[in-house]
């Protein structure tokens, strides 16, 4: 058969009809060639927007090659359904951060740069408009048109940088995975890593703890898990209706978020304990916690697993927790060499949403000797683009915009502008911490193949080895002292993880309510 198009579907097909036939090792060599077909397909999509979305509709065949090494209940078989979950996410980041494909940068043709910049500042204009203020006098203009208008621009940029790409890409055709063969043992020994996985309305968990692979099935319902977090969403949203309320009832508003936290953790992390105990057990009382690094998969990007409830402590409390897209990317960013210029640069944006985030950037300069700060009509787009290159750190304090429904389009508010997500790619952060101290930074929208789109992936692909980004609308004064007090643990010398975790442990003691305390995650190298 030519059509590989056909053939991939067709090997899919018949290896799941061997599969639930029991007829294993036809299944395996059917599924397997159904595997190998997709990716030679992908590896023909020079592209990194299109790559992103390749995997979209063609998932099953990962998960019945996925669910055929689970049944079979051994080492091998467990290693390899490990080693199918990983080629099934977040394949085009990893492509992005090992050099296989590079991002989809602005035209450097210059008709269609004049373009592109005319509706980039269109875009920024309407972005301005979408957050209630106005542009030269122009009166209020209802938020259905301007969603329009930005869909529409969004649309038209989006068509500008694949016509660049299509004329000025020098990809290869995509090399052999090498990157992704043997990833346990490019997972660090002090580390325990937690890897979810959805298959249908089930969720499973990897662990990998003292290096010993384990598999845990049936873990939590996924239509039960969108329900609780429906919830939590709700508890966040409580605190939109002022700091009146909030002030008010803060006792109740803190023992209904802990309810729901306490239900997501019973779904998600009680039955996962037999391992997770050991693995605290062993480390004893006193002294650093054990390390443990989570990787989301499907809607559980959205879980802020650091601050689920066991009825006692909440997780921070017992572990040291980072984040990361898949177990691939994490190793990748474990093995990337820091920045070591010694730069650092801080920019502040004052918004009427978040009017402490100048102070923020000064404060949090006081710990970045040397650092350069950027404030008020200073922090310009044009600004942030020359200080990427040599800052070891950069924080930015500032408005952040998420676009659920066009994620590569969620912005930062700088004085002149928005920094898309999509414009971050053009940034060089090779090796660089970035701190995206803005609303819901870290929020992304999660499409076939679990590719995460929004800041955190732009970030990432830019080269940063470690970013802290925030799930929800954050409290602006809390988070100053945060920040304040992980950028003091940071000069101390703490690492990165433990820095933050030192840092929110502090604010807990002060605000209690998971809201203040528990919105940033750190993502990439500990």
């Amino acid at each position: 058969m030519a059509l590989p198009q056909l053939r991939y579907r067709l090997n899919e097909r018949l290896g799941r009809l061997k599969r639930l036939q029991g007829r294993n090792e036809e299944a395996l060599l059917l599924l397997e060639s159904a595997l190998e077909e997709i990716e030679r397909l992908r590896g023909t999509v020079p592209q990194e927007t299109i790559r992103a979305s390749f995997l979209r509709n063609k998932t099953i065949a990962y998960e019945e090659l996925l669910q055929l090494h689970l049944d079979q209940d051994d080492e091998e078989s467990l290693s390899q359904a490990f080693a199918v979950a990983e080629r099934a996410k977040s394949r085009a980041l990893v492509d992005l951060l090992t050099g296989v494909v590079e991002p989809s940068l602005a035209p450097d043709d210059p008709e269609l740069e004049v373009k592109f910049r005319e509706l980039q500042a269109d875009l920024n204009a309407t972005y301005g408009q979408m957050l209630g203020g106005s542009i030269d006098g122009e009166s209020r203009v209802p938020l259905s048109e301007l969603q329009a208008r930005a869909t529409s621009l969004e649309q038209e940029i989006s068509r500008l940088r694949l016509r660049a790409a299509a004329t000025g890409s020098t990809a290869d055709v995509f090399e052999s995975p090498s990157q992704i063969e043997n990833i346990e043992d490019r997972l660090p020994s002090d580390v325990t890593l937690l890897a979810y996985h959805v298959i249908g309305d089930e969720v499973m968990a990897f662990v990998n703890a003292r290096e010993q692979l384990h598999a845990v099935r049936d873990v939590g319902s996924v239509e039960k898990v969108r329900r609780l977090l429906q919830r939590l969403a709700a508890q966040w949203d409580r605190f939109r209706v002022g700091g009146d309320f909030a002030s008010k009832h803060l006792a109740l508003l803190e023992r209904s978020a802990r309810q729901v936290l306490a239900a997501l953790h019973a779904e998600l992390v009680a039955p996962l304990e037999p391992l997770l105990g050991e693995v605290e057990s062993s480390f004893g009382d006193g002294g650093s916690p054990p390390k443990l690094a989570v990787v989301p998969h499907g809607p559980l990007h959205q879980v802020p697993f650091h601050a689920l409830f066991d009825g006692e402590r909440y997780l921070i409390e017992r572990f040291e927790v980072s984040y990361a897209p898949s177990a691939t990317v994490f190793a990748l960013c474990q093995e990337r060499a820091r920045r070591d210029s010694g730069g650092a640069a801080v920019f502040g944006v004052e918004d009427p949403l978040v009017p402490a985030t100048v102070a923020e950037a000064r404060a949090v300069a006081e710990h970045l000797p040397g650092a350069t700060v950027r404030v008020g009509e200073e922090a310009t787009v044009a600004a942030l683009r020359e200080a990427a290159p040599g800052c070891d750190v950069l924080h930015l304090a500032s408005h952040g915009l998420f676009r659920a429904d066009n994620p590569m389009f969620s912005a930062l508010k700088l004085h002149d502008g928005w920094l898309m997500a999509s414009d971050v790619m053009e940034l060089d952060l090779d090796g660089a911490l970035v701190v995206l101290s803005a609303c819901e930074s870290g929020r992304s929208e999660v499409i076939g193949g679990d590719e995460i789109l929004g800041p955190a992936r732009a970030f990432l692909g830019a080269g940063a080895a470690s970013l802290v980004v925030s799930l929800w609308l954050v409290q602006d004064e809390t988070t100053a002292k945060l920040m304040q007090r992980w950028h003091a643990r940071l000069r101390e010398g703490t690492g990165p993880a433990a820095a933050l975790r030192a840092a929110q442990l502090e604010v807990m003691r002060e605000h209690p309510h998971p809201y203040y305390w528990a919105p940033f995650v750190l993502m990439g190298r500990r």
